[in-house]
């Protein structure tokens, strides 16, 4: 009983601390979204108040409410995520052009590393283009104390910083913390910008003239898609895997109810996520456009179409989930060296030769489980869309916050699990000495 309660109390301890780091990692993160950028006139204390484009709205909910205080954060998590997607179709299209050995020891930190140089390189770029649209963003002619190059770089430096403060930061947590670093920031991000959205809906003039049953549908459509989320990610497939008896001469296989689980949304939050951040991009890009061109109605007409809950802005975003839904298939799961592992281990798949029978075998199911799961992501992310669309409530959740915050959740449950349950092993072994 004693060994039990100390390997209970270890497992806490391991836990508390690696909270304890989340936490100060967060707290950090929420003090810099307060910091304004030197050089920026904070007398104007209206900022994105007043400021009703959803495409900034969504930019702030993933800068954790960064951009509505003109804060070193602003830039938030977008120039990281963009540098992956490239990484990532790159590393897909043309596996060749980034010459690392994917079977190296050190190759996550060799990607890790080139993913930090073009986030680098995004910061910059992305910077530059909100540093470009301050006016149009906050709605303001004299947010800049002295307009000189000095004033400018300082700005400049100061959102690449934050945006590179915020990417350390979040492998940080990945490595010394709990989940992933970087979802954590975004989930965080997320959740820290409800309260005054919340806020922001209850003091508006035109709450009181909401039917209060549209807002009751509201919330069991929301509880609706929480429930199904949670549903379908605990969902799986399971491939029951067979073993050679060694231990009898004759050929008698056992059946020991091992299985391979696969789950349906293999790719997670990942196309919802990159999803986002390009469609953010593009608007981005074409808002720097329109100050080059004024004249060009057809770009001030993509833009506008390129809101959330619009129909362009609908379709680029389906069609963006289900193209990393289908590229992000060998980054989760790798059939080849699932099959060999198998191979090596003396397991195989009853009716099915092991080696590239069985990568066949497992790849195909993959490839169905991943249509099923961009099926699953594309009706979570347009019923939100559309049913804002019918009632109408002054109160933008998009349906990826949704996703990410329930994923998120989810995945930080089952780590905490995961700890629990490893440290109980290191005691078993420990004891035993092996």
């Amino acid at each position: 009983m004693e060994n039990i309660f100390k390997v209970y109390k270890n497992g806490i301890c391991l836990l508390k601390s690696k909270f304890i780091f989340l936490i100060c990692i967060l707290i950090i993160f929420r003090i810099g979204s307060f910091i304004p950028v030197p050089g920026i006139n904070i007398i104007n204390d209206f900022f994105l108040k007043n400021n009703n484009n959803n495409i900034f709205e969504m930019l702030n909910i993933f800068s954790g409410g960064s951009l509505s205080h003109i804060s070193i954060f602003s830039l938030g998590l977008i120039p990281y995520v963009s540098a992956s997607i490239i990484i990532q179709i790159i590393n897909f299209i043309y596996p060749n052009l980034i010459k690392i050995d994917k079977y190296s020891l050190n190759y996550e930190n060799k990607i890790n590393q080139v993913i930090r140089y073009v986030a680098f390189f995004f910061s910059i770029i992305q910077s530059i283009i909100i540093f470009i649209n301050f006016n149009k963003i906050y709605g303001f002619n004299n947010l800049i104390f002295d307009k000189n190059v000095f004033f400018y770089l300082i700005i400049l430096i100061s959102l690449i910083t934050g945006s590179m403060i915020l990417m350390w930061l979040g492998e940080e947590i990945s490595e010394k913390g709990i989940c992933n670093g970087i979802s954590i920031i975004i989930c965080f991000g997320i959740l820290v910008g409800l309260p005054s959205s919340i806020n922001f809906v209850l003091l508006n003039k035109y709450f009181y003239n909401f039917v209060f049953f549209k807002i009751f549908l509201f919330l069991i459509l929301l509880f609706l898609i929480i429930y199904f989320i949670i549903f379908i990610e605990c969902s799986q497939r399971r491939i029951f895997i067979n073993y050679k008896n060694n231990l009898s001469k004759c050929k008698f296989y056992i059946n020991q109810n091992i299985y391979l689980p696969i789950k349906i949304n293999i790719s997670g939050i990942t196309p919802a996520i990159f999803s986002s951040s390009i469609v953010l991009f593009i608007t981005n890009l074409l808002l720097f456009l329109i100050e080059k061109f004024n004249k060009f109605f057809i770009i001030k007409k993509i833009i506008f179409n390129l809101q959330p809950g619009k129909i362009l802005y609908l379709i680029l975003y389906i069609n963006f989930i289900m193209f990393f839904s289908f590229v992000s298939i060998p980054v989760f799961f790798d059939s080849n060296k699932t099959a060999n592992n198998l191979k090596k281990s003396g397991g195989f798949i009853y009716g099915i030769r092991p080696g590239i029978k069985t990568s066949n075998y497992i790849s195909n199911i993959v490839l169905r489980l991943n249509n099923l799961g961009t099926l699953y992501i594309i009706f979570i992310c347009l019923i939100p869309e559309i049913f804002n669309k019918i009632i109408k409530i002054p109160f933008y959740l998009s349906s990826t916050s949704i996703l990410i915050v329930t994923l998120v959740i989810m995945d930080f449950i089952s780590q905490i699990q995961i700890l629990l349950m490893s440290s109980q092993y290191n005691s078993v072994f420990k004891k035993n000495k092996l």
